[in-house]
């Protein structure tokens, strides 16, 4: 056997082979030409391949550190935004008038001949936009109002995302506190009020998700993010400005918008003005603007999921580009497991609004939405709830 064939000599040389893949002819000439740098030659290819091996094993570690990092953080926000654990859904005495009932703390209702089981795929995402500029608490009671409000729920098994519009003026049970945050009782109050009786923060935050809670009979509200005005802009530029159809003629101080001709929100300040503006003289002006904030966010919607599709952190980007102009709980791990729901295996995203129907009265200062609560019952059923599949007939 020849000890040699592993191409190298007994001084380490290495074979006519290995010569010519470095230059040379045969090892004569290599080592007549230069025995030194031909060594040192030599020991810089290995150490050449030693150093892309390293490079290798890196990025092989940080690729595996990256996907591990997303399932973790898939797996915490997964636990974080699908708790039924305590939910109650309380049916009110009218909705069990017309033939309603509930077994499970409400988790199975009967209605129209029909079993319906309550969707625990389904996670809620409170979207409030509020009328103040200043995140610094102004005391309890003066914290600005929530003019915008929108229930998103998303279906995590299906993807399916559903935006409910609710009304600023609907009348619910709100938390009040004395003027040095010691809780007062409730009162019957418009909803938008719920984030002014609060600190500004947090506790104005969870004062709406008690008060949407109680319109939708005690489904829970996940999780929550409270945008102030300026925000507007910011996420109208981010997206690139959007084009929108006014769904009726008005005129700010400064832009005229005609219904049914198309306008581009290029400027922060027009697609603020969109949003926001209304005739507080007309009692119903809250559902003009309600239309257009349901046409702005459709606009905003598309254009931002068909970033996102491109761009699986571009929420992120969002979610940091208004860091000083919200309140919120969600986090990146809530975010990671929306955004992995919602777009997985996905060229377009469902996206629906609805919006809850009902009255608006003159109350005795200000106007009053009081639901429809057959209606309103029925978007509930519809939207968080999966009818047994023994019995197809019903309302849905």
């Amino acid at each position: 056997m020849n000890p040699q064939s592993n191409n190298h000599n007994s001084q380490g040389i290495p074979s006519n082979e290995e010569s010519e893949y470095l230059g040379f002819e045969n090892i004569s000439e290599a080592i007549a030409e230069n025995p030194d740098g031909f060594r040192r030659q030599r020991n810089k290819k290995k150490r050449g391949k030693r150093v892309l091996l390293v490079i290798f094993i890196v990025l092989v570690s940080l690729i595996v550190l990256l996907l591990a990092t997303v399932v973790v953080l898939h797996a915490i926000g997964k636990k974080q935004m699908l708790d039924y654990d305590n939910t109650k859904v309380d049916l009110s005495s009218e909705i069990k008038d017309i033939g309603a009932a509930d077994e499970e703390d409400g988790k199975v209702i009967k209605y129209g001949g029909d079993t319906y089981r309550l969707n625990e795929n389904i996670t809620t995402i409170l979207c409030m936009g509020i009328d103040s500029e200043d995140r610094v608490s102004s005391g309890y009671g003066a914290n600005g109002q929530s003019d915008a409000n929108f229930l998103l729920t998303v279906d995590t098994s299906s993807g399916k995302i559903n935006a409910i519009a609710i009304n600023r003026d609907t009348m619910v049970d709100v938390n009040v506190y004395s003027d040095s945050g010691f809780f007062a009782g409730a009162e019957k109050q418009q909803l938008c009020l719920a984030f002014a009786n609060g600190d500004g923060k947090e506790q104005s935050c969870e004062n709406m998700k008690k008060c949407v809670s109680s319109i939708f009979y005690g489904i829970p509200v996940n999780s929550y993010i409270a945008i102030d005005l300026e925000a507007i802009g910011i996420l109208n530029d981010l997206v690139g400005g959007v084009t929108v159809n006014p769904p009726q003629s008005f005129n700010t101080s400064v832009y005229n918008f005609e219904e049914g001709k198309p306008v581009t929100l290029n400027t922060a300040e027009k697609a603020e003005a969109f949003v926001r503006w209304r005739d507080v003289t007309v009692l119903e002006s809250n559902l003009d603007r309600m239309q257009r904030q349901k046409v702005f966010l459709k606009a905003f919607a598309a254009a931002a999921i068909d970033k996102t599709v491109n761009n699986l952190t571009f929420p992120l980007t969002l979610y940091s580009a208004i860091n000083d102009y919200n309140i919120n709980d969600l986090n990146a791990a809530k975010i990671t497991f929306l955004t992995s729901c919602v777009i997985k295996g996905r060229s377009k995203v469902n996206l629906e609004f609805l919006n809850i129907e009902g009255d608006v009265k003159q109350g005795e200062q200000y106007a009053e939405f009081y639901p429809d609560e057959t209606k309103l019952f029925e978007l509930i059923l519809k939207v968080f709830y999966i009818k047994d599949e023994a019995k197809q007939e019903g309302p849905f």
